[in-house]
C-alpha cells in the first residue's frame, strides 16, 4: 500500500513540476519575493537587537537560530501542502467530489495535486541561516543533538501540517475556510519569537492547543538549556495532531454534500 502512494505520489510530483517548469519567470519572481520578505523581517530583527541586548531571555544569535529553525518547519507545509489554501473553493463549487470518488486516500489526492516551489527558496535561507547561526552559538554537534535537530524539523513540519489541515477541513462545515486558515497563519508568525514574551496565558496556548512553540521556540530552548523532555514531547504532539486532523477530516468527508445535490 506505501510504495503504491509513493509511485503514485512520485508520478504527480513529475506532472506538477513539468507544469511549473513552464512558468519558470513566475517561479524565480514570487521565489525571490519570499525571500525578500523573509530578509526584511530579519533586517527588522537586527533593528530590535539594536535597542536591546536580548528578547525574551533570548540574544541575537538565539534568536536568529530560532527563526531559521521556524523557517525549515514551516516550509514542506508551504511546498507540498499549499493545496490546503484552495480546498474551501473546491467545497463551494462542488468539485470536490472528484476526490472522493477515486479509490485512493481524498486527502493524499487532494494535496498531491499542487506544489508550490516558491517555497524551497525559503527552505534554503532557513538552511543557510540556520548553518551560520548554529555555529555562532555554543552547540556541540555530537549525534545526540543531530538526531534531536532531525526529530525537531521533520515532527514540527507535520505539526504545522496537521494545524493548517484541520483548518482547512472547517471548510466541510463553513462557507470560507480561508478566513480561518489566514488566522492560523497569522498565528504562526508568532512562532518566530521566544514565547516567553507572550505571557503565561498564551504561552500556553501556544504549547498544547495552537501547539506553534514547537516550530522554533522549544527546539531551540533544548539546544540552549538541554531539557531532552522537549525531544519526546515534539513527535507525541505531532502524533496526536496526526490523529485530530484526520479524524476531522474523515467526519467533513462523510457530512460533506456537493451544491446541488
Amino acid at each position: 500500500m506505501i510504495k503504491k502512494y509513493l509511485e503514485l505520489y512520485k508520478m504527480l510530483l513529475k506532472q506538477n513540476l513539468k507544469m511549473k517548469l513552464e512558468f519558470r519567470t513566475d517561479f524565480y519572481i514570487s521565489s525571490l519575493a519570499l525571500i525578500i520578505v523573509n530578509l526584511f523581517s530579519c533586517f527588522s530583527t537586527l533593528l530590535l537587537f539594536s535597542q536591546t541586548k536580548e528578547i525574551g531571555d533570548f540574544d541575537k544569535n538565539e534568536l536568529f537560530f530560532l527563526y531559521a529553525l521556524y523557517l525549515i518547519i514551516i516550509s514542506p507545509q508551504q511546498i507540498f501542502f499549499d493545496n490546503l489554501w484552495l480546498a474551501w473553493t473546491h467545497f463551494i463549487d462542488g468539485t470536490f467530489i472528484k476526490y472522493m470518488l477515486r479509490p485512493i486516500d481524498s486527502m493524499f489526492y487532494f494535496v498531491s495535486e499542487r506544489i508550490d516551489l516558491k517555497g524551497v527558496g525559503q527552505l534554503v535561507l532557513g538552511i543557510i541561516l540556520l548553518v551560520y547561526f548554529a555555529h555562532q552559538l555554543p552547540i556541540i554537534w555530537h549525534l545526540q543533538n543531530i538526531i534531536a535537530l532531525l526529530i525537531f524539523i521533520i515532527f514540527g513540519s507535520i505539526i504545522y501540517i496537521c494545524i493548517m489541515v484541520i483548518g482547512s477541513s472547517t471548510g466541510f462545515w463553513l462557507s470560507d475556510s480561508l478566513t480561518v486558515l489566514d488566522f492560523l497563519a497569522q498565528i504562526k508568525a508568532y512562532g518566530r519569537y521566544p514565547l516567553d514574551i507572550y505571557g503565561p496565558i498564551l504561552k500556553n496556548i501556544f504549547t498544547f492547543i495552537l501547539p506553534i512553540g514547537f516550530l522554533g521556540f522549544y527546539p531551540v530552548k533544548f539546544f540552549i538549556d538541554g531539557d531532552f523532555r522537549i525531544v519526546v514531547l515534539t513527535p507525541c504532539i505531532a502524533l496526536i495532531l496526526i490523529f485530530l486532523s484526520r479524524q476531522i477530516w474523515k467526519i467533513g468527508i462523510k457530512r460533506y454534500i456537493p451544491p446541488g445535490s
